[in-house]
């Protein structure tokens, strides 16, 4: 069960770039065009688990949170 609206929006994300990037190896396009798709997918994945932070989720936090002060 995902209850953080976050992470349902990069899950689907993620399936959707997996999805695209399939198709696009299924109808014989070269694999570095399919994984560009595949990478965002891979990117979204890190946002989740914190592999990938990026402005937008520093931005977030420090504006949910008082740190330090």
């Amino acid at each position: 069960i995902v209850t953080n609206e976050r992470h349902v929006h990069l899950l689907r994300k993620a399936a959707d770039d997996l999805e695209e990037s399939i198709y696009m190896l299924q109808n014989g396009e070269p694999v570095e065009v399919a994984e560009l798709s595949a990478h965002y997918a891979y990117e979204s994945l890190g946002n989740i688990i914190g592999e990938e932070v990026g402005d937008e989720i520093l931005d977030t936090v420090f504006s949910k949170f008082c740190l330090g002060k």
